[in-house]
């Protein structure tokens, strides 16, 4: 990043400089958070009650053991970042890993045992004014370790409910992030977003959690051809800090008024962010820039660009499998045998099956591309990139000098939105070519069908009427030979 540029990110007034709560948590509170736990919905949907019966929690032993310890490879991809946003000094606003105090090599591979060092221990210098998490497909452990230690800051619930069902979000991306009204006080302070789509598998690598749906059946069972799809999710979420610092009551859609709670936006600061993709394809903080985030808000923004791009990366990917199905191989030109299979249907009706999943599978995606660029464009729109928005992290002053510089800090962000959001845009309409062209593909094959099965027709029907002529010349001979 150009030198320039790290200035227009602080040259405003709204950098974070009052430090994030000190919190230290021991293992006897995770043990005891986990059994309080134990009975809840998500608990059974991430199968931590299944670690609760085998005992690796209950038995002290083998309670933080190292996940590849367990002959599971189910999370043998998962991993983890954890970065504390100095407030001063050098490396202001610069994120510091965390993550590599615990042992962890380039890669993040993921313990529970190294995950747990580093989440339980908080600001432990006091002078961190943020604080970011990143799990990656997350053992249920760890899931319940982030329960514990972000309890404070998030409806924890909420957000599990979210990440491993489509209650309240329709299995679609959705933003939530108007939260003044909430009567739940955790909730007004916290703003995010889930993320509902799909992505191929990575069958050598990844195993999808078991809250998402995809083809269970062995290999041995599906066809040749066939494209491993699976559900994924993400929650993206922010939490600020300290005492609101504005309350009104205001009517809500020309009907209640209720009591609107607003929370300053350069308050300290504590970003989640928990991934669940079978596909091993993370973008990792860690391979990007050392930009500068200036309060949780702008943080907020950097990463959700992350999310947008790996979208279109998961997206992108479908496509091309899905147009390396339909497309027929160059050999076809040159092999007549070849040319008539894609020209007629079998008897397992292959190429209308193939044609139908892809059609309808497409489809679904770009409903899945619909919600995504919906809940960018309907939350941040032009009041809010102004600074003006009155609900969603406004400058005090947005029209003077600071809140132009303010303005201009967070325009770096929408650049870089909007690209995504855009190239969103360029995949859908990619998806409804491919889509017209399996439209002309399934015509050609029922127009060859058609044929085919007309030319059987009308040999059929001269079959019969060789048959029928026959009988009339020997039916009157088997009168004649009765009589």
């Amino acid at each position: 990043m150009a030198e320039y540029e790290v200035d227009d990110l602080l040259s405003h007034s709204l950098c974070t400089t009052k430090p994030i709560e000190q919190e230290s948590f021991a293992d006897q509170d995770l043990r005891n958070h986990l059994e309080s736990v134990h009975g809840t919905s998500w608990a059974g949907e991430t199968k931590l009650q299944d670690q609760w019966r085998n005992g690796y929690i209950t038995t002290p032993d083998q309670f933080l053991e190292p996940w590849d310890g367990r002959d599971d490879g189910a999370y043998k991809n998962a991993t983890y970042e954890v970065y504390e946003i100095p407030g001063s000094g050098d490396q202001k606003c610069i994120p510091e890993a965390k993550h590599k105090e615990n042992g962890e090599d380039s890669q993040q591979t993921l313990s529970v045992k190294s995950v747990w060092n580093t989440l339980k221990e908080v600001n432990k210098n006091g002078e961190v004014v943020g604080r970011i998490t990143i799990l990656q497909e997350v053992p249920p452990l760890v899931l319940g370790a982030v329960h514990m230690t972000m309890q404070k800051h998030f409806d924890m619930d909420e957000l599990f409910q979210h990440l491993i069902s489509n209650e309240g979000n329709s299995g679609k991306t959705k933003a939530y992030m108007d939260r003044t009204t909430e009567s739940n006080p955790l909730r007004q302070r916290t703003f995010f977003f889930v993320f509902k789509y799909y992505t191929v598998v990575n069958k050598n690598k990844c195993t999808p959690a078991p809250w998402q749906r995809y083809d269970t059946r062995p290999a041995d069972r599906k066809w040749p051809d066939h494209v491993d799809i699976a559900e994924c999710s993400s929650i993206l979420a922010l939490s600020l800090g300290g005492d609101p610092i504005k309350k009104y009551r205001a009517r809500v859609k020309k009907r209640d008024i209720k009591d609107h709670v607003i929370f300053d936006t350069s308050a300290p600061w504590q970003l989640l962010s928990i991934q669940c993709f079978p596909d091993d394809e993370h973008t990792m903080r860690s391979k990007g820039s050392n930009r500068p985030l200036c309060n949780g808000p702008f943080a907020f923004l950097d990463s959700l660009a992350l999310e947008y791009h790996d979208a279109v990366t998961r997206y992108s990917q479908i496509n091309d499998e899905v147009t390396k199905l339909i497309t027929p191989p160059s050999e076809f030109m040159f092999n007549s045998q070849l040319r008539d299979g894609l020209l007629f249907e079998d008897e397992n009706f292959s190429y209308s099956r193939r044609y139908f999943w892809a059609y309808n599978t497409l489809g679904v995606i770009n409903v899945g591309i619909d919600s995504m660029v919906s809940a960018y464009k309907e939350t941040f729109t032009q009041e809010f990139w102004d600074g003006k928005h009155e609900k969603l992290w406004a400058h005090p002053n947005p029209d003077l000098d600071d809140g132009k510089a303010y303005a201009k800090c967070m325009g770096v962000l929408r650049q870089e939105l909007d690209r995504e959001v855009n190239n969103l845009e360029k995949v859908r309409k990619k998806n409804e070519k491919t889509r017209e062209e399996i439209s002309s593909l399934r015509e050609q094959l029922f127009s060859g069908s058609s044929v085919k099965e007309s030319r059987r027709a009308i040999e059929q029907g001269d079959n019969i009427k060789i048959l029928t002529v026959v009988s009339m010349l020997f039916l009157p001979l088997t009168f004649v030979t009765v009589s």
